[in-house]
C-alpha cells in the first residue's frame, strides 16, 4: 500500500494545504498593525517582499517537481506499454522477457518527490510566519539558517500529520494538535542548543502568535487584490479581525472530538470568515463592507470548490 506521500492520494491533501490552509498567497504591501492589537503584534515591520520572493521560488520549484513527476508517469507508462505487447508476442518464449517494472522504486520516488513538494510549501510558510522573529533577533547567517531549517522541519512534520488526516478520514482533530505539539517541543528542544536566553525567551513569546503573523502577512496580498477599494487603514483593521478568527477557529477544531477532515478544515475557515464579518459590520461603512464581503464571497466559493 502507497504511504501519505504517495503522489496520487497525496496530491490532493497537498493542494489543500497550500490553498486551503493560505486561501491564496499573492503579493502584497507591507503595513503595520493597528494599534488596538499591538500587544500580538512586533513593533518592527517585516519585509513581506521578501517573504513574497520566497513563495515565488517555491512555485518555481513546485513546477520543476511537477515536471519531474510527469517524467516519471511517462518512463512507467512506457514499461507498461512495452511489457504488454512482449506479452503479446507470439514468440515471447524464445526471447528473454521484459524487465518487470520496479514497483517499489517508483513508489519511493514519488515518495521522495511529495516529501519535497511538503517541504517547498513549508519553507515558503516558514518565511511567512517567522520572518518578523528573525528580523528582531537579526542572528548571524549561519545560524539563521540552521534555525531556520529546524522551523522547517518542524512545520513540515505537521503537515505530514495533516496530509495523513485528510487522506485517512477518520483521524481525531486532537491526534493532529498532538502532533503539532511534539513538533514544537522538538524544536525548542534544538533551539536550545544555539540560541541565548534572552533570544529563546523572546521566540517562546512570538511563538504564541505565530499563527497571527502568518495569517496578516497573507491576508495582505488577498485583500490588496480582491478587496482593491479598502482604505489602508481599513485593510488593515479587515486583516486583523479576519486573522483573529481564522486562528482562533482553527484551533478550536484542533482542540476538538472532530474528525480532521478537509470538509471540517474549510468549514472552520468559513465559519471565521463569517464571524469576522460580523464584527466588522459595525466599523466599516457600508461601501468598505462590501469590499470585505466581496472578498468573503470569493474566498467561500474557492472553499467549496475544493471540497466538491
Amino acid at each position: 500500500m502507497k504511504n501519505v506521500f504517495a503522489w496520487t492520494g497525496w496530491a490532493v491533501a497537498a493542494a489543500a494545504i497550500g490553498v486551503a490552509s493560505m486561501l491564496w498567497v499573492r503579493g502584497g504591501d507591507k503595513a503595520e498593525p493597528t494599534e488596538s492589537v499591538a500587544p500580538c503584534r512586533h513593533k518592527q515591520e517585516y519585509d513581506l517582499a521578501a517573504a513574497q520572493k520566497a513563495l515565488e521560488d517555491a512555485r518555481a520549484d513546485l513546477a520543476a517537481l511537477q515536471r519531474e513527476h510527469a517524467a516519471l508517469l511517462g518512463n512507467q507508462e512506457n514499461a507498461q506499454e512495452q511489457l504488454a505487447l512482449a506479452e503479446a508476442d507470439k514468440h515471447a518464449e524464445e526471447t528473454a522477457a521484459p524487465e518487470q517494472p520496479d514497483e517499489d522504486a517508483a513508489e519511493t520516488e514519488e515518495e521522495d518527490l511529495g516529501k519535497r513538494v511538503l517541504r517547498g510549501q513549508m519553507s515558503a510558510m516558514t518565511d511567512l510566519a517567522y520572518g518578523a522573529l528573525f528580523e528582531d533577533l537579526a542572528l548571524p547567517d549561519e545560524t539563521r539558517q540552521v534555525v531556520s531549517e529546524w522551523m522547517i522541519d518542524a512545520a513540515t512534520q505537521t503537515r505530514a500529520a495533516v496530509v495523513n488526516a485528510f487522506q485517512n478520514g477518520n483521524t481525531p482533530a486532537k491526534d493532529v494538535k498532538a502532533a503539532e505539539d511534539k513538533a514544537l517541543d522538538q524544536l525548542r528542544e534544538n533551539l536550545k542548543t544555539v540560541l541565548t536566553a534572552e533570544e529563546l525567551e523572546a521566540w517562546e513569546a512570538y511563538e504564541q502568535d505565530k499563527d497571527l503573523h502568518l495569517y496578516w502577512n497573507i491576508l495582505e496580498g488577498q485583500l490588496s487584490m480582491l478587496a482593491p477599494g479598502l482604505t489602508q487603514e481599513n485593510r488593515g483593521v479587515a486583516k486583523q479581525v479576519l486573522a483573529e478568527e481564522l486562528v482562533a477557529h482553527i484551533d478550536a477544531l484542533e482542540n476538538s472530538d472532530e474528525v480532521y477532515s478537509l470538509g471540517n478544515f474549510n468549514r472552520a475557515q468559513s465559519e471565521a470568515m463569517q464571524v469576522s464579518l460580523e464584527r466588522l459590520a459595525g466599523t466599516l461603512d457600508q461601501e468598505q463592507y462590501a469590499q470585505v464581503e466581496g472578498f468573503v464571497v470569493t474566498a467561500d466559493e474557492a472553499l467549496a470548490a475544493m471540497g466538491e
